[in-house]
């Protein structure tokens, strides 16, 4: 009988604890008499500018504001949202099928934002976040088909948040990702984070160019899923897992080199990187998953390591309209299968292993050539010269492909008298291709033009345009074989 008194007591001290729901300025509020917090309970009449305030004074008490619960806002019409400091939670669909809400601010004590938060809030277009949150629900933006802004004020703090999907992170949506205002363009990843989690960059689409920190050991699935505007990749040494569907349709990458310790490549990890061209694999890989580079449909080399053993279906399927080119370094046939390669490959393979490959399927139905025991031979360095205006580039082995970048440095217009001075500083990288060699090493040139020389286009100053006529140059001396 004592037992069950105890029980009683302790029940009524809980229902003693939490007070029916009250209403102050418009909302309900369900209040924590012992801890004196409060969590939002209802705003369904409420439209128009919200601001949640950081607490509420009831019968002279004073709560702080903590939470926002389930479906608090659910379908109101609201038109803009302020979240407090205090606030810790915005629970479950919180805020979902607000058709008319523009924009939101979270505070910076927000540490969950629970799934379907934000659903089907078809005109949401900022959305600013708190550098404290640490986990948004599955479908939290779900449906915000016109979200165009997310603002963050610490990129390792958003590297840091744990997305349940895809549809959880409002990148994904928005596109544009804004660091203290300004627009990451080059994403350079914080030193503080080892692993990029799952989600962490999908959609980001004005992205340009991308640092692995030196201490990434993970790429996370999805991470930079369908970033079509990333054209460079600089890997971090100590990166050893890229995992499914990491660099999706990422349409504008044009050169990988991955860290030799990887030893598996995720499915669907580069699916539709289109502009790749040359290809050649970590040292230690061991596994190509399935449609790794399906639908990278500009590939024509690829150097694939001695440790590989399988090669998933679709694995290079669709990798090329004219000819692949495959340079094979395993002395025995990995495992693989009729749609692990288009139809149209051709396989460089070592001398003493030619017999297993000829006796293997798929290997068997490919046209096979060999090289040396020693290796494949590999392209001498290119040379970058600058002569008459012009950039060429010269290789000593014959028939080579070049395959270059150029980046403008630095440019000045000065203005002396009625005398317009330019100068520019282009960086020029190249290296070589040849099918059956290995690609040669980059190298990498500055060329300092001064005076009327650096402006390219003739109007006056130096700027992207002669970056633009630069490159035109050289590809119509390429398209004329004037390489040296």
């Amino acid at each position: 009988m004592k037992k069950y008194l105890i029980i009683i007591c302790m029940l009524l001290q809980i229902v003693a604890a939490k007070a029916d729901p009250v209403e102050i300025d418009g909302l309900k509020y369900d209040l924590n008499i012992d801890e004196k917090t409060a969590s939002v309970s209802s705003g369904n009449s409420y439209n128009g500018i919200l601001v949640i305030p950081e607490a509420v004074t009831y019968q002279n008490v004073k709560y702080t504001v903590t939470s926002i619960s389930e479906n608090a806002f659910y379908w109101t019409d609201l038109l803009s949202v302020t979240i407090p400091n205090s606030v810790k939670i915005i629970g479950i669909s919180a805020f979902s099928y607000n058709s008319n809400l523009a924009s939101v601010k979270i505070g910076d004590g927000v540490e969950n934002i629970e799934s379907g938060a934000f659903r089907a809030c078809t005109n949401l277009n900022s959305v600013t976040l708190g550098k404290n949150v640490r986990f948004i629900g599955k479908n939290a933006f779900y449906g915000n088909i016109n979200m165009n802004q997310v603002y963050i004020s610490d990129l390792t703090a958003w590297c840091q948040i744990d997305f349940e999907s895809i549809e959880a992170n409002p990148l994904y949506h928005s596109h544009h990702l804004y660091l203290n205002k300004k627009e990451i363009k080059d994403l350079v990843i914080p030193k503080e984070i080892t692993k990029i989690k799952d989600y962490t960059f999908a959609g980001g689409q004005n992205i340009n160019s991308l640092t692995i920190g030196e201490n990434i050991e993970t790429i996370g699935a999805y991470s930079f899923y369908q970033c079509t505007s990333i054209s460079s990749v600089d890997f971090s040494a100590s990166t050893n897992t890229i995992n499914d569907f990491s660099f999706y349709e990422c349409t504008s990458l044009e050169t990988i080199q991955l860290p030799d310790n990887i030893e598996n490549i995720g499915e669907y990890s580069f699916f539709g990187c289109s502009k790749l061209e040359n290809l050649k694999l970590p040292e230690d890989l061991k596994n190509i998953k399935y449609s790794a580079f399906q639908n990278c449909n500009n590939l024509k080399n690829i150097i694939i390591p001695s440790k590989v053993e399988y090669i998933n279906y679709y694995a290079f399927y669709n990798t090329t309209e004219n000819h692949l080119a495959i340079i094979m370094m395993p002395e025995y046939p990995p495992m693989a299968f009729s749609n692990s390669f288009p139809n149209n490959t051709k396989l460089y393979v070592p001398d003493e292993s030619i017999e297993p490959y000829q006796n293997v399927a798929p290997w068997n139905n490919m046209e096979l050539a060999t090289f040396s025991s020693s290796g494949p031979e590999k392209c001498a360095k290119p040379e970058i010269i600058y002569k008459n205006d012009k950039i060429f580039f010269n290789c000593e082995t014959p028939d080579v492909e070049f395959h270059y970048t150029i980046t403008t440095k630095d440019f000045a217009n000065r203005q002396k008298g009625k005398e317009t001075i330019v100068s520019a500083i282009y960086q020029v990288s190249v290296y070589a291709t040849k099918e059956g060699y290995e690609n040669s090493d980059l190298v990498t040139s500055e060329i300092n033009i001064k005076g009327i020389k650096g402006d390219l286009t003739g109007d006056g100053i130096v700027n992207v345009a002669d970056h633009v006529e630069l490159s035109n140059i050289i590809m119509t001396q390429q398209e004329n074989g004037t390489d040296n």
